[in-house]
This record gives C-alpha cells, structure tokens and sequence, in this order.
C-alpha cells in the first residue's frame, strides 16, 4: 500500500466529558505507532499510556482509524494524535532470498512515515532566518513569540470576521450579482435535475437561493440541468433575490431549495424541500422532481445511524427511477425493494445487503462440471507463483465414505481452470483438509486424513505429502513427485487421540508451518519448527463446540488470527494471538443476529489478510435460508474486517456483506457441503471458492452433484478495457484433455509432450498410448508409467537374455492393461510365472508357465488385478510370433 497522504495528525479535539472515541486521519501499522497527547487546562501535556488510558481501531487501514479513551477528557482538555513510529529498521533481506515485494514497499512505507513524521516536528518548531547561522532559542523565547502570534492571530480573525459581515449584509442589500458566487455555505450533497424545456437563448432570468440560512446559494443552468450541490456557480444572466422573505410554509420543515426561472414559453418554477422530499410547481401545478441521492433526503450513512426507513419510503412513493445509493451503505430496519436501487447497501442488524452492482466488476463463475459430488473446497485453496490451486474432495454423495481428492489448476487468475487431477485414482477414503505452500522454500504440503479402514470414519491417522516445486519462466516445475511421511499429532490436555481433522495452513513466525487441529474436545493450533515432522499444540479452546479452526499469520502485525466454527447452536469465533507466539490466545464470539434471526451454527469461516484487512466467506448450512425448515434458499456471506488484536465483530469498520443465495438440497434437517469453500487473493482481487448443490437424489451414481463456484471481488481498478490483474476474461474456448484426430480418426486423449509419444484414442477402435522410450529391465523389475498402455523393452545391459519377474504398480489402478514387446530379436525376455511369491507387481500367466519373447514381433498383453487384497499382473494374450 502506497502512502499518498502527508496528514499524520488530527485534532486538536476539544473535550466535554463524554467523547471517548477520536478519529485519527493516517494510516498506521502496529497499534503502538500512534501517539495520543491530551492538552490540559494548565497548558501543559500529557502523553496517555495504550492500553491503560486507551485502545486503537484501524491499524492498517489507509484512511486511518479511532482512539478510544478509558475515560473523556473534560471540556478544559483536548486530544491531539500523532503518528510515531519508531527510528528503527526491522527488514532483514538475505541475499538470494525471495523477492516479496510487499515486504519491500511496507518497509519503505515505514520510512515515508518517519520522514513525515520528523517534517511535523520542524513544521511547529520556532526558525531563524536563513541568513542567521548558529542562533539559539531560550524558553522565554520561545513563549514570548508564541504570545506574541496569538494575539495577531486573534486580530486577523476579528478583522476578517467584520470584513464577512460587511460583505453578506452588501450581498443581501444587492438587486443584481454577476459572475462567480463566493461564498457556497453549509452543503447539499446529491444531484439536483430541474428541467424547464428551454433552450439556453430562451431563458429570460434564472435566480436562486437555498433559504433560511443567508449564503447558501443555487446555480440553475439553462435547459436540462445537473448540478452538484456543493460548489454553486452563477451563469451570465442570473440574479440573486435579495431581502426575499419566506414563512414557515412557503420553506417547508427542512428549509426550502428554491430556484426560479422564467423562460420564453414557461411560467415561474420553484422547487421546495421538506419532510415530504423535493417537490416542484410549475404555474402553481405540480412538477417532477429528479433528486435521487438518499443523502438529500436526509439519510444517513454513518455506521452508528439511526433509522433510515422513513426516508426511503417517501423516495419510494415519490420517485419512479431507480435510486442511485452512491455506493454508500445506510441502516434500515428492514429490507426494502432492492429492484428499485442501484449502487446501494442496506444494513439490516448487522448485515449489509447489497444491489448487484454495489461492487464494481464482482464476477460469479462455474469452475467444475463433474457428474459427482465435487464440494469442500474448504480452506484448501491457495497460489503458487501466480497459479491458482485448489484441492476438492469428490464423492458420491455427501455421506459418502470413499471419495478422491482432487486437484484443480487456473493459470490465468480464475477465468479458465484445467480438468481435475486426482492425487489417487483409487478411492480410499483418504480425504484433504489442510493444504498450502510456503513460497520461501518452495515446498508443498499436503496433510491426508487416512481412515483405519476403507472408509472415512474415525479413528484417524495423518500423512503428510510433501514435495518441492520451482517458480520462473522456462525453469519452473510445478508438478515434482510427492513423498509421503506418516504424521502424529501430539495429545494436547484435554483431548483425546489423533485429531478430527487437520485444517487450514499457513506459514508462521520463523517460517514454521502452522495448521488449525479440530479434536472432538475443542480446537487447537498446532506449529512445526521441522518442516512438519514434529509438532507443537496451542490451545484456542477446550469446548467440544469449538470445530475446524482456521488460522492466517499476519507479517505486519505478527499475530495469528482465525476464526472456529460453531458446532453447537452459536455464532462462529473469531480468535486472535499474542505477538509471535500461539499461548494465551483470544477468542470472541460473533453476537446474536451478526448474520440474520438465525446463528450461523456448523459453519467454517476461511480468511485471507490483504492490507490491513481479513476478508473472509461462510454460509449458513444447516437447514436452509437462515435456518428455516424450508429447503432449498441458503444465504452466503463477504467478511470484510480490519485486523485488529480484540473483538473484530464490534468494530465501527467490520462489515458482514450478505453475498446472495446460494442452492442446498440435501433436506432441511441435513447438513451439506453447500457453501464450504476457501478464499484466495489473486493481486487485489479477492476469490472465493464454494461448493452449491445442484442435483441430490435418493442414490448415488450421478443421483448427487455438486460442483464448486468462484466469485470474484475487486478490491482495485486499474484502466483500460482490460487488466489482467483485477479482470477475468471469458472463456470461449474448449478446455479439455481431448483432440480430434485428422480424417474422422476418432478423439485422442493428450498423455505428455515427448516427442515420440502417441497419444491415447479414446474413440473409434481402442488404442494404448506408446511409451515413446525402451525401458530396460533392472533385477528382474520393470519400472513402467503410470499413463502409458504399451512398452518396448530390453535386457538388463543389453544381455542375450534376461528374466522379468516383476513389473511396477505406482499410480496403476485395477483393470489397467499394457501391452510389452521385446526391442529386438536377438536379446529374448522371459516373462516368468509368480516368481516373486505373489508379492505386489508378480506376473501370474495361462497355464502356470513362463512366456518367452524371442522376437521383435512377440508380445504379450496383461491387466492388473487382485489377489486377495495385493495388486498383481495376469496374462489376457500372447502372441509368438518368432521369425
């Protein structure tokens, strides 16, 4: 975030004993970096202690934030804030390291603040002259120009008082003004609309005044007029009314808004503004009004306003446009008609809802289209580079137990992603709850939960995979193999066995690897100093409701920050640490009606911090729209909070944005994967990522789907008619793995891009897709792809002869069938009968005897399969073929 201001004080404020809360106007990082000096009647001052005299709000937010007083200074004190922030330099850059250049510009941002902050200093300081060198200042000095000023000050502003006084009595006393009117007065924010049907060179007079206050004038222009309210101008012919006088009824209750115009072919117009809103007489009829800015109306958008329902009602009955809101949010006790508003916010309690057109440039796509139940994009969505990954489970159906975990990939930030890629084809019950990566290292962790049997049900044990990738252009490797490494958790006190699940990650102080522990006792975090070997457990809370926690580690504050779900009958919990360190953390709970009549029970909160700023998403789940019996309407909602180290949800600057509705359809009593999803920060584009149901069915085998769904939300604009850093294109393209061949020779399933390797036909007559290499043969094993049907193969060495005992099954799954031929006829391959004892990867062929391949054009063709519970090869032909 730049710093595009140079304010870096506010006040002084004036005290009367009940004001604790006062605005500070500049941006600030860490609550300690501002300064609160109260002014006391003695005219001496007093630095106030953070946290025993006060609290700070807004840290990080660019238009700054509040302090918030334990006690009011009285009405002979004032309160002064100052930016200070330390003579330090805290960014360690290593050689060679990682280039963040967020870390590059806070660190640069620090030091814009001190400079400012040393230019507010020799701003009040008393100066010699330029041509003086070396003169001093005593303390008597000192105050004898400070009295010295004040009282030529005091002089000024009386001379210039009489001289305003002199000129408004000239002005009132005046018949005629030309040109540009001086002085605009107290403003009218909104647009004022007066159409008269005269062209410019009809008019005859035009003349103005906003009445009861002297001052407060309003320009007309000729014709069809828009006029912002606060800047007035005259036009060439134009006079202002002086001594008009008007009663109580002619101004109307709220004063009166009053212009008048004479054209060639009209009468006299006059517009007045009172309770009933703006209203017009044209030759005593009435006139249409066009003032459509809430604001003129007398509505409020400050976040502590009282009700504006009153106000909406009377723009409603009188106004047949729709209402523009400006982009600005107002309190109302309840919704109304949100089809007549544009660029509008309604708080209704503690939720904002919003016109489609309230966010500019927000964008809601359909990123899968899987005949399964493709949901819980939960917390497990993150970027690599400037790749977008996010891992899903698959299921038959909700409760199904034996899903795959899968992988989808977008490369042009959210607007095409690439088929799904499973982690195993085999569904084994293993499921994904934590994934991320640390761009440090380059290392990607995956942490599975791993059933004891062949179904996901408990109890649980924990692998974690792990593999290191490489970024940059024509050098990066985003898909190195994993390994695998079996995980235990430690039993924290009060918990029992390995965790419920693992969930949510994020790279912590020390570039430790911290994920949130969900135990059926309550919540934990857990942090590895080890790469994620060894571990550590920090409690959130012991309470059986407090389930799947997330957690995100702020750099610029140092603190760890996220949010429980509530399995209970509550709110969501957001909870906070201590400085670079997990003991002794926070927790609060979100209060009654922060998302509705209803509590947002059973419901995951993930969260991304982005300048100063938690954006975060959740969705009601149980039963549908805000927990009513009725299936089918469950809302969704856009978290928008300040970081802040205590109670985020009664924050004047926390906003709870009621995203829409959303599909669940698994029954009003049962809870879905509707709505569980992950949020990522793709530039200052915010995604979210959710599953909605769309077909659930009494069976499974396409009787349940669901399929995940991205919006996206601009946080910045950037020109031009594209910007690939806050646009996504539209996909006109097909996004697939398969290719039609030339001459109606069927579809063909791309494999890799070896140049010699012939993709698979997949329609047509059936093909096995070639290994482009000989692959050799290594102590009676053959190593062989996980994608590829049929091999050339040679000897160990080259040798005459040489015997296959055991071919390899990494990444094979039942069924498959290859196809081996030898590489030449004059070095045979004996295929030889279970000669391993059964063991995984062991050849069992007709007849119980061995199969030799003395020619080129010998082959044999197998299929995998199962004995008992172990993978092995079976024969299904052989061709002998010697010449």
């Amino acid at each position: 975030m730049t710093i595009a201001s140079d304010v870096d004080r506010s006040g002084p404020y004036s005290g009367n004993g009940v004001t604790t809360a006062f605005d500070y106007d500049f941006r600030i990082t860490n609550e300690a970096h501002v300064r609160v000096v109260r002014g006391n009647a003695d005219n001496t001052e007093t630095t106030l202690v953070l946290g025993a005299d006060y609290s700070v709000t807004g840290v990080g937010d660019a238009g700054g934030g509040q302090i918030i007083c334990t006690s009011a200074p009285s009405s002979t004190q004032t309160i002064t804030l100052l930016r200070d922030v330390p003579f330090v330099q805290e960014t360690d850059l290593e050689n060679q390291g990682a280039y963040l250049a967020q870390v590059i510009e806070d660190a640069l941002d620090l030091a814009v603040m001190r400079d400012q902050q040393l230019k507010e200093g020799v701003d009040r300081a008393h100066k010699a002259p330029f041509g003086e060198e070396g003169s001093t200042f005593s303390a008597s000095d000192v105050r004898n120009a400070q009295t010295n000023a004040a009282a030529a000050a005091a002089s000024a502003a009386a001379a210039d008082a009489a001289a305003d006084d002199a000129a408004d009595s000239a002005a009132e006393a005046a018949a005629t003004v030309s040109g540009k009117v001086a002085k605009a007065g107290d403003r009218m924010t909104g647009e004022l609309e007066l159409y008269m049907g005269e062209d410019a060179g009809n008019v005859l007079l035009a003349q103005g005044r906003m009445l009861p206050k002297v001052g407060q004038y309003l320009s007309y222009l000729a014709g069809r007029t828009y006029t912002t309210v606060s800047t007035f101008f005259t036009q060439p012919v134009v006079t202002l009314e002086a001594n008009e006088i008007h009663s109580a009824a002619a101004r109307g209750s709220k004063g009166s808004l009053w212009a008048t115009v004479k054209g060639a072919t009209t009468a006299l117009a006059r517009l007045t503004w009172d309770d009933d809103g703006i209203r017009g007489r044209v030759a005593g009829g009435s006139f249409d009004h066009i003032m459509t800015s809430p604001i003129a109306w007398g509505a409020s958008e400050s976040a502590s306003a009282a009700d504006n329902s009153t106000v909406f009602t009377k723009m409603l009955a009188q106004i047949t446009d729709r209402i523009d809101g400006q982009g600005k949010i107002f309190s109302v006790t309840s919704l109304p008609d949100i089809s007549r508003f544009k660029r509008i916010g309604f708080k209704v309690g503690s939720v904002i809802h919003m016109s489609k057109d309230f966010i500019r440039g927000i964008r809601t796509s359909k990123i899968t289209n899987g005949m399964k139940y493709t949901a819980w994009a939960q917390d497990k969505a993150y970027m690599v580079g400037k790749q977008i990954r996010m891992w899903v489970l698959e299921k038959e159906s909700h409760p199904d137990g034996t899903g795959r975990i899968v992988l989808y990939v977008s490369d042009d930030n959210g607007s095409t992603f690439w088929p799904g890629e499973y982690l195993q084809v085999e569904a084994k019950g293993e499921t994904l709850w934590s994934a991320g990566f640390d761009a440090a290292t380059g290392n990607e962790y995956l942490f599975v939960r791993v059933p004891a049997g062949a179904t996901d049900v408990p109890p649980y044990t924990y692998t974690m995979w792990k593999r290191t990738l490489t970024l940059g252009a024509g050098t990066g490797n985003y898909y190195a193999p994993f390994t695998k490494t079996p995980i235990t958790f430690p039993v924290p006190a009060g918990a029992t066995g390995q965790p419920v699940m693992i969930h949510s990650f994020t790279i912590g102080h020390g570039g430790s690897v911290v994920v949130g522990a969900s135990y059926g006792e309550g919540a934990w975090v857990m942090r590895s100093t080890d790469g994620g070997i060894t571990w550590t457990a920090f409690e959130i809370g012991v309470d059986p409701d407090l389930e799947e926690p997330t957690v995100v580690y702020d750099p610029v504050t140092t603190r760890y920050y996220g949010f429980c779900r509530n399995g209970g009958s509550g709110n969501p919990v957001f909870w906070y640490s201590p400085v670079n360190d997990l003991t002794g953390i926070l927790r609060f709970t979100a209060p009654a009606g922060s998302f509705g009549a209803n509590s947002l029970t059973d419901a995951p909160v993930p969260l991304k911090i982005y300048n100063g700023r938690i954006y975060a998403f959740t969705a009601f789940r149980n039963g549908t729209l805000e927990g009513s019996g009725d299936d089918e309407l469950t809302s969704a909602f856009f978290l928008d909070f300040p970081v802040f180290a205590g109670n985020v949800w009664t924050q004047p600057s926390s906003k709870i944005y009621r995203l829409g509705t959303i599909p669940h359809r698994e029954g009003s009593a049962g809870a879905s994967a509707c709505g569980q999803g992950s949020v990522v920060m793709v530039g200052s584009r915010v995604h979210l990522y959710f599953g909605m149901e769309e077909r659930t069915g009494t069976t499974p085998d396409r009787n349940r789907i669901a399929n995940i769904y991205q919006v996206s939300i601009p946080l910045t604009e950037y020109s031009g008619a594209f910007d690939f850093r806050d646009d996504l294109a539209d996909n006109r393209g097909y996004l697939g793995p398969l290719y039609k061949g030339p001459e109606n020779q069927g579809w063909f399933l791309y494999m890799d891009d070896a140049s010699d390797n012939v993709p698979a036909r997949v329609g047509g007559c059936p093909n096995f897709a070639r290994h482009a290499s000989t692959l050799t043969i290594a102590s009676g094993v053959l190593t062989i792809t996980p994608n590829h049907g049929y091999y050339v193969i040679d000897t160990e060495g080259a040798a005459a002869s040489d015997d296959l005992d055991k071919i390899t099954v990494a990444g094979r799954i039942v069924g498959d069938c290859i196809i081996l031929q030898t590489a030449s006829s004059a070095r045979d391959v004996t295929i030889k009968h279970n000669s391993v004892g059964g063991v995984e990867g062991a050849v069992y062929l007709n007849g119980q005897t061995d199969k030799l391949l003395s020619s080129g054009f010998d082959n044999i063709s197998l299929t995998l399969a199962l004995a008992g519970s172990t993978k092995v090869w079976k024969q299904m032909t052989f061709n002998d073929n010697a010449v």
